[in-house]
């Protein structure tokens, strides 16, 4: 079992982005970053290293080595909003992909979504905490003048 951390990849977060989703409601996805806590950043390395060690498994015989490098890491906190009066959701999406085309070569594409309703109370909190800390820096920034 290799370990991984999200800055082994190249990185494809652009900063936070709000999308429309049905019934009025709405996706906001923040992006991982070097301030992101550890607790929260743990989370990802284990489904970094759970989703790749499960393709190695299912591709062992294509013959190609996994090289973060060579790959692609979009790893996000979305927080989805719906207008009908439901309590937000909470997660960690991460997609791997390779960004080379190289012929012959199968393309890789590892995807996978974690809830974060399901941890502690506490990982919880500080989880709703950077990503309201981060809206903040965006949505309510502090005039420096």
């Amino acid at each position: 079992m290799i370990n991984y951390e999200y800055t082994d990849f190249r990185m494809d977060n652009d900063g936070i982005t709000f999308d429309g989703v049905m019934d009025g409601g709405v996706l906001i996805s923040i992006p991982f970053a070097d301030d992101t806590p550890k607790a929260i950043k743990n989370i990802l390395y284990a489904m970094i290293r759970w989703n790749i060690d499960e393709w190695l498994r299912d591709n062992a015989n294509n013959g190609y080595i996994l090289e973060p490098g060579h790959l692609m890491l979009n790893a996000r906190m979305q927080i989805t909003y719906d207008s009908s009066g439901t309590s937000p959701s909470y997660c960690i999406v991460m997609v791997i992909t390779d960004f080379t085309e190289v012929k012959n070569q199968q393309e890789i594409w590892i995807d996978d979504t974690y809830n974060i309703q399901v941890e502690t109370p506490e990982l919880r909190m500080e989880f709703k905490k950077y990503c309201q800390q981060k809206l903040n820096e965006v949505l309510f920034p502090i005039d420096k003048n």
